[in-house]
């Protein structure tokens, strides 16, 4: 399908005042300087300190008339394009959308899939090279800091990883910007800080020359060996022609503006006034640069004040951020055409679906916008790989230039001229014609010598680089804090190393205790209220009671199976299903493996639904007061659970559960304040056993938090009475309490009884609200530890020498040092974006949860506690302990059955009730 015939069936929504241009689109209202600012962010980019470097490899004569030339080229092509925005009259014809809707219907469709195949990989990759030159900018701020405050002669070595990370994480949240049209403040804040950074290296240049202190320069340029000259040359044609290169995105520029007065009339002044301050901007940063270094110029303009204008560091770090921020926007204005022709490739083969066509509109305080889903998770996606790469290869640039050489003639010169001919009809072997191809010959010969340097860059780079290659860190903090020192090393690791070779654990009872109750009060206990009122008080307290006796007692039976044989002096266990192999078997250990994974690998989905229902009851409230109770407030569960992603990202980065337990303090305490707040929550009976029973199938994983000394099975016995006390007291006050003040109509969430009884305590359900979502970030990372260390485990024994799977990269942002291991980086953030996805495609799946919660409990829960107890103790068959612990077993799971089939119910109504990727409530 013809992609003029794409984008007529995906016309834009009507705008409220009914206003539309000739194509029924939204009216434009683009303008000369807005164009202006696109062209300038497209082409102004951090490439024009290279200039300089470019002018010293060629030397006056050449480096300023290849300058002048591919600007004027660039220019003079782009005043060719801007006719060919119509067809077939420049004026009244229809509009072409894109670069490649205007070569198909010029030109035909085999150019059409040519230069298509060449645009769209260029665009593509573009981004790659923006998150490398990010990183190194912010890496330049870091180590001019760093020598500032240690000297110039102190090893000042940092890591990009985690500029590039962040990054990405803005540009996810920029890519949601649906076209041109929404990216106009971007461009013009990016355009500003190019003019700062640029001017900043053509002031420090020029103050370099008047002190008297320029470099030596020449006609020629640096004198090298005739083959390095030739390979030099090349590369600095290519640097100078890639500065160019703002065609590609000329058609997008195009369709911002008004039509009227004609957009191709608007777009060559906007191309004449962006060409002309791109000529000045680059000439002037490439010959005060290159007089200010001569031969000696560096590659990056602004690298090289550092050791001959110390002063001036502010107004180096100032350009560096500069940097930064231009290219935050030059990614988004670059990246918008390949946005935009895989989202209308996927609207014209899917045209029905809701996933790829429906627009959801969100609100957020005063921000209006509209949510699509798949534009959320393809620019997602994209953004990611991006940076991945990136990551993975810091010499990528030289593949960039590699493609953007092949793509230079074919895109910004050959193609302009042949749509020129095409539109004018010129007549082939006229003065006009051999003009044009004169100049397309010489964009060619250019492109060659482009792609001939990259390539021999490229094989520099690949022979010089380490996939994820990151800079080691702080040796002058080493030095200074003498662990250069065999002895001192020595000492050092007897202090900080358990038994097994592992970092000391520090965790001691009250540690543990924050980690249960962050497990098991978690949301669950505000519908406690609800299945009290289907029990009544006779059933509801005995089972109430009866559960959390069985959840205290078996959980005291796993903390005598950490340690294997003797659960004093015996070897570590370090997970649940450890203890289970070592003490049931291998059989026993795979089935109880399957179930436990599967259900933690869930549980992070309920998770994120149910933080996004606490925080829309959030925004009902507000809207409630603020616009009246019969007021229709609806409202997108997704955008809270993409910023709820967000911030798991982030947090899931925690190596361990040693790293979390401020996370689970302050969510325990959040459990604890949301309880308070009502005395007396979106699970019912079949589920709460899942919420009861939950941190007894993570009491391993806290064991191996504990203090060697005392004992840990001591010491993880005083948490479980401890937190399981705790845990009773508030489970029943919230039952009780909860029934008794709602009697046989209590709603199955507690705090939503409470709006249309209590309307003056709207600021305690808020308020309560938002510690349901504090608690429920905590409790997202404790649950699905265990998870993450299954799958890090079994890849770095699989894959053992691989540094992307076991490699520690040490890292250091201010005074926070930590490390990052990019396989948990990529699997981990894979985790919550999958989850993140399932939650928005199916909010019914907590029904789905309960049922695997249900089946996992009995055999999780009580079955292989006891069997490992029996095991362990040797107690006899038929004896009256094992009598009692064979009937404790089948009344858990008589509860378990019953559990089961309420959740099959549940799901049942569920599938009924809702729709993939349901938005609003």
């Amino acid at each position: 399908m013809a992609l003029s015939e794409v984008e007529a069936k995906f016309r834009h929504g009507l705008s409220e005042s009914g206003e539309v241009d000739d194509d029924g689109k939204l009216k434009r209202t683009g303008t000369v300087w807005t164009a202006c600012a696109h062209i300038i962010t497209a082409s102004i980019g951090a490439g024009v300190l290279s200039l300089a470097w470019a002018m010293a490899q060629l030397g006056w004569l050449a480096g300023i008339f290849i300058l002048l030339f591919c600007t004027f080229a660039a220019g003079y092509a782009s005043t060719l394009l801007a006719d060919c925005y119509r067809f077939p009259d420049p004026v009244s014809g229809k509009r072409n959308y894109s670069y490649m809707e205007a070569v198909k219907v010029y030109l035909g469709g085999t150019m059409h899939k040519i230069c298509g195949w060449m645009l769209y990989i260029n665009l593509a990759t573009i981004g790659v090279g923006f998150t490398i030159t990010t990183a190194k900018s912010l890496l330049a701020i870091q180590k001019s800091n760093c020598h500032r405050k240690y000297g110039e002669d102190s090893t000042c070595m940092f890591s990009s990883i985690p500029h590039m990370v962040g990054f990405g994480i803005v540009e996810i949240f920029l890519s949601q910007l649906q076209n041109f049209h929404k990216l106009t403040w971007l461009s013009k804040l990016a355009a500003t800080m190019s003019f700062v950074y640029a001017t900043i290296g053509i002031g420090l240049s020029l103050a370099k020359i008047i002190s008297g202190h320029g470099g030596t320069t020449s006609l020629a340029g640096v004198e090298q060996s005739s083959s390095e000259k030739i390979w030099m040359t090349f590369i600095a044609a290519g640097d100078i022609a890639f500065a160019c290169s703002y065609a590609l995105v000329l058609f997008d520029i195009q369709d911002t503006l008004k039509s009227s007065p004609p957009e191709n009339k608007v777009m060559k002044r906007a191309v004449v006034i962006g060409g002309l301050t791109m000529a000045l901007l680059f000439t002037m940063c490439g010959s005060f640069g290159y007089a200010a270094f001569g031969n000696k110029t560096p590659e990056n303009l602004l690298a090289g004040f550092g050791d001959e204008m110390p002063w001036a560091f502010w107004l180096l770090d100032l350009a560096n951020f500069c940097n930064v921020v231009h290219i935050v926007g030059a990614f988004q204005v670059l990246c918008q055409p390949v946005f935009r022709i895989v989202e209308l490739l996927a609207r014209s083969r899917w045209p029905k679906s809701n996933f790829f066509t429906k627009e959801s509109p969100v609100k957020l305080g005063n921000m209006k916008f509209n949510l699509n889903i798949f534009r959320l998770t393809w620019r997602t996606f994209y953004v990611v790989v991006v940076t991945v790469i990136a990551m993975a290869m810091p010499f990528f640039t030289n593949m960039l230039a590699l493609l953007g050489a092949i793509g230079y003639w074919p895109l910004i010169a050959y193609v302009p001229i042949e749509l020129h001919i095409a539109q004018n009809k010129i007549q082939k072997l006229t003065l006009r014609w051999f003009g044009l191809q004169l100049l397309s010959f010489l964009c060619l010969l250019i492109s060659l010598a482009a792609a001939s340097g990259s390539i021999y860059g490229l094989h520099k780079g690949l022979s010089a680089y380490k996939l994820f290659q990151v800079e080691a860190g702080f040796r002058h903090e080493l030095s200074e804090s003498g662990l250069n020192n065999p002895a001192k090393i020595a000492e050092a690791e007897e202090l900080l190393v358990d038994d097994d070779g592992k970092l000391k654990r520090t965790g001691t009872v009250w540690t543990g205790c924050a980690h249960i109750i962050t497990t098991s009060i978690g949301a669950g206990v505000l519908s406690l209220a609800w299945a009290m009122a289907q029990l009544g008080w006779l059933a509801g307290i005995f089972i109430l009671l009866f559960c959390t006796f069985t959840a205290g007692y078996t959980a005291t039976l796993l903390a005598d199976c950490y340690r294997f044989p003797d659960p004093v002096l015996g070897k570590r266990n370090y997970s649940y299903m450890e203890a289970v192999k070592v003490y049931l078997g291998g059989t026993m250990h795979k089935i109880g493996g399957w179930i436990l994974y599967l259900d933690l690998a869930t549980i992070g989905v309920g998770f994120t639904i149910t933080t996004a229902k606490s925080l829309v009851a959030i925004q009902k409230s507000n809207c409630h007061r603020k616009n009246g109770e019969d007021s229709p407030c609806m409202f997108s569960y997704i955008p809270h659970m993409v910023g709820f992603a967000l911030v798991e990202i982030l947090l899931s980065q925690l190596p361990n559960f040693h790293k979390l337990t401020w996370l689970s303090k302050l969510a325990a305490i959040m459990g604890w304040r949301k309880n308070l707040s009502c005395r007396g929550g979106p699970v019912v009976v079949r589920k709460n056993l899942d919420d009861v029973y939950s941190s007894r199938r993570y009491c391993i994983c806290l064991l191996d938090t504990l203090k060697s000394s005392p004992a840990e099975n001591k010491v993880m016995k005083k948490v479980v009475v401890i937190g399981g006390l705790t845990m009773t007291v508030f489970f029943m006050m919230c039952s009780s309490l909860g029934y008794a003040a709602f009697g046989n109509k209590t709603p199955e969430n507690l705090l939503a009884g409470f709006e249309d009884d209590m309307p003056w305590a709207f600021w305690l359900l808020d308020i309560a609200n938002f510690c349901i979502v504090v608690h429920i970030v905590g409790a997202f990372q404790v649950l699905c530890q265990p998870v993450f260390r299954i799958v890090e485990v079994l890849a770095g024994r699989r894959w053992p020498k691989s540094d992307f799977v076991t490699k520690e990269n040490l890292v250091r942002l201010g005074n926070m040092k930590f490390s990052i291991n990019m396989f948990r980086l990529t699997w981990r953030t894979s985790f919550v974006v999958l989850a993140t996805v399932i939650a928005m495609a199916m909010p019914f799946f907590t029904d789905m949860l309960a049922l695997l919660g249900a089946i996992g409990y009995w055999p999780l829960i009580v079955y292989i506690p006891i069997e490992m107890h029996i095991v362990q103790n040797k107690i006899q068959k038929k004896s009256l302990h094992w009598f009692g612990l064979q009937l404790l077993s089948f009344m858990c799971f008589l509860l378990s059955l019953a559990a089961a089939s309420g959740s099959i119910y549940g799901l049942h109504k569920g599938l009924g009730a809702y729709k993939l990727f349901q938005a609003r409530e």
